[in-house]
């Protein structure tokens, strides 16, 4: 089962992030809330607007309170994590190609 909830979860987030690039043209590693949040930090009524609506009923009651600032979290934590493979990954292919010269 706890597969299943992962995959799932991962779906709906990767569905998520779709909608946010498709729709509201968001950066290609964000889900809209974040992408909302971000614009509300920026000063944006959208993102105000949306913010809100997140975090007050009745959307409020599925995704709880501060889910925006979450959302943010979230995604700069899984930025961070994918930086941290790429850079990972160009190491090992850097020391391969000085043991094959």
């Amino acid at each position: 089962m706890n597969r299943l909830r992962a995959w799932l979860v991962d779906s709906l987030t990767a569905f998520d992030v779709f909608l946010n690039v498709f729709i509201f043209f968001g950066l290609q590693d964000e889900t809209m809330s974040a992408h909302a949040g971000r614009m509300m930090l920026a000063g944006s009524t959208w993102g105000k607007i949306c913010s809100y609506a997140l975090e007050y009923p009745p959307l409020g009651w599925v995704f709880g309170h501060k889910h925006v600032q979450g959302a943010i979290v979230h995604d700069e934590e899984r930025a961070a994590a994918v930086v941290v493979l790429e850079e990972a990954a160009q190491q090992e292919e850097t020391g391969a190609d000085r043991k094959i010269t």
